[in-house]
């Protein structure tokens, strides 16, 4: 199926008034939506997550999970091996115990998840601001997860270890384990908003614009990839990207509007 360029009538539908505030999962026909829970305008790791479907090209609600999966600035499912990864996406230099984690079989949640029941969590001493992605399938053992901190200034591919049944490894205090493939270095700082790996390419929302980035995994380089929208009289509109999938026929991404209780789930065409 061929369809038109970007910028040529390239978006497929655009879904508003989104429940929604950080990165968002597509797991097989359900969409995920995360909100998160504040304590005297702080973050909780507390958040509700929204399931969704579309219907008859109407975003439909289903049910809520209430978790303590934390901010959910970069999420991503693979269903090759059936998991969610995501990370604590610390912001500050100084915060330690940065970690990600991976949950499996997420649809057989109930409506309530909580990590230490249904997750495993994997230390890193990786810098501030992780965020993880799943990576290349591995000759179809989909075990590797790609790794980004210090507003992705470092990169790193890991593997996460299996045992004989294929189950993810822990280790005595119950962590998963994994070995450091690669580490790299990108030459541009990106305020994260959500992440995806698709081909050689991860895709980074641009948290401080409406836009992406596409990093090579292959040197490390980037290129900017700029929206802009407009209101009726010319003003651009101020927000940014908080969300970004990547499959074989579209790209979707999230926005919000700066100052504006609205957002979009925008579903392109590749």
């Amino acid at each position: 199926m061929e369809h038109p360029p970007f910028g040529k009538g390239n978006v497929k539908a655009i879904f508003s008034t989104i429940p929604n505030a950080n990165d968002f999962a597509i797991i097989k026909d359900e969409i995920w939506l995360a909100e998160n829970i504040y304590e005297n305008g702080v973050a909780t790791e507390f958040t509700t997550i929204h399931r969704c479907k579309i219907v008859n090209d109407e975003l439909l609600y289903l049910s809520d999970i209430d978790t303590d999966f934390g901010h959910w600035n970069t999420v991503d499912y693979c269903e090759a091996n059936d998991c969610l990864v995501f990370s604590n996406s610390a912001n500050k230099e100084t915060t330690e115990g940065n970690f990600f984690t991976v949950v499996k079989n997420p649809l057989a949640l109930g409506n309530v998840a909580r990590v230490a029941d249904c997750g495993i969590r994997y230390n890193v001493d990786y810098g501030f601001k992780v965020q993880a992605v799943w990576g290349d399938d591995n000759f179809g053992k989909y075990n590797t997860v790609y790794l980004t901190s210090n507003y992705t200034k470092n990169v790193y591919k890991v593997m996460l270890l299996r045992d004989e049944n294929g189950e993810f490894i822990k280790d005595k205090t119950g962590c998963g384990r994994f070995v450091e493939l690669e580490a790299g270095k990108s030459s541009v700082y990106i305020g994260t908003g959500g992440g995806d790996f698709w081909g050689d390419t991860m895709y980074i929302g641009d948290g401080n614009a409406y836009g992406w980035w596409e990093m090579s995994m292959s040197d490390y380089s980037v290129k900017n990839i700029r929206k802009d929208y407009y209101y009726d009289d010319g003003t651009k509109y101020r927000g940014s990207t908080q969300g970004i999938h990547v499959d074989s026929d579209y790209l979707w991404v999230f926005v919000n509007v700066a100052g504006k209780a609205e957002n979009y789930l925008i579903q392109y065409y590749r």
